[in-house]
């Protein structure tokens, strides 16, 4: 992952969970799909488009999300709740109950 200080995060960490004998990138991809579909659903996984690269000889994924034609909620692992997430100008941040309403009418009518 690179981060937004430039950062370069490898997957080497990750790879090393998965044993040996084992194609690394595939089983991280499986990963990958795993806990976006969990997150927020299969019809979802269309938007992502992932790649891979090496940058300073480590290996990254490249993750691009396409913008959704609809709201879409994220489900919590720890209490398995919906969560709604907005982009503001600087930050990410949940809004809840009549925010949502009021965001979702404004954004898609």
């Amino acid at each position: 992952m690179v981060h937004f200080s430039l950062t370069t995060y490898s997957l080497d960490d990750d790879y090393s969970t998965f044993g040996k004998g084992k194609n690394h990138q595939d089983e991280w991809v499986k990963y990958f799909d795993n806990i976006t579909g969990y997150a927020f659903g299969d019809a979802l996984i269309s938007n992502i488009n992932l790649e891979f690269a090496h940058i300073e000889d480590k290996s990254v994924a490249i993750i691009d999300v396409k913008a959704s034609s609809a709201y879409v909620y994220m489900k919590s692992k720890a209490d398995n709740r919906k969560q709604f997430y907005i982009r503001r100008n600087g930050s990410t941040v949940e809004i809840r109950d009549e925010e949502i309403l009021a965001y979702v009418k404004q954004k898609w009518g």
